[in-house]
């Protein structure tokens, strides 16, 4: 059984225990649920240019996903942009 997590009395304590602290003692895998991140409203149109062999990959993809090609491309993004920041 995991641990339970402590009781804080500052944002500052909160950050010390994150520091020193291997989460692994705490957290299991099951205690984790996808995300996916709206950053705004969708404004913007873009041009994209790609090899046909990479949009006909994606389109075999959108087969396993059930979505649209534009739309898989465009989780796809949503999901890795934040780990380039």
């Amino acid at each position: 059984m995991k641990k339970p997590f402590p009781k804080f009395k500052s944002q500052k304590a909160f950050d010390k225990f994150l520091e020193t602290t291997d989460l692994g003692d705490y957290l299991e895998p099951s205690d984790f649920k996808k995300v996916t991140f709206k950053f705004r409203n969708q404004d913007r149109v873009i041009s994209l240019r790609i090899s046909s062999s990479l949009l006909e990959l994606l389109k075999k993809a959108t087969a396993k996903h059930n979505t649209k090609y534009q739309r898989l491309i465009k989780s796809i993004l949503e999901e890795h942009v934040v780990s380039y920041l």
